[in-house]
């Protein structure tokens, strides 16, 4: 008798410890007062290749988004080469293009990779993020793009 208490006080603490609160997810996606968060569903590179490219190429990134809340704008930051700096390269105001296939807006953002890149310095990383009116954020960053000669 004694064993099966010690049984189901175990299990019982265990299951306690593993409950998850169902508000969760809405309490990471909104802040009290200020709105939603946007959401981006996906974020990828289309164009000319999808894991390498040469200095003064074109990369086009496809960014699917959506929020409960009127989008502001879309950023794209890049860091090219060894640079520790991340620099804003374009701006992108919201126009309205709603795919009802998968319930997204989406926006293709183009960057032009530097012309004088060394290849042999390394690779290009991109970082796309969706600006609310409300002014929250969300970024996604960008698989790492090899620079080749």
């Amino acid at each position: 008798m004694k064993i099966l208490q010690k049984v189901l006080l175990i299990a019982a603490v265990a299951l306690t410890a593993c409950e998850e609160e169902p508000d969760q997810w809405l309490r990471d996606n909104t802040q009290e007062g200020r709105g939603y968060f946007p959401v981006i569903a996906s974020a990828a590179v289309t164009a000319p290749a999808l894991t390498a490219v040469k200095p003064g190429s074109e990369v086009t990134v496809d960014l699917r988004y959506w929020s409960r809340d009127p989008i502001q704008e879309v950023r794209l930051y890049a860091r090219p080469g060894a640079t520790a700096t991340e620099t804003l390269v374009s701006t992108t105001a919201y126009a309205p293009a709603y795919s009802a296939v998968s319930r997204t807006d989406s926006v293709l953002l183009r960057y032009t990779v530097p012309a004088d890149l060394v290849p042999a310095k390394g690779a290009l990383r991109l970082r796309a993020e969706v600006v609310n009116e409300n002014t929250l954020t969300r970024s996604v960053t960008l698989p790492v793009i090899d620079i080749v000669p």
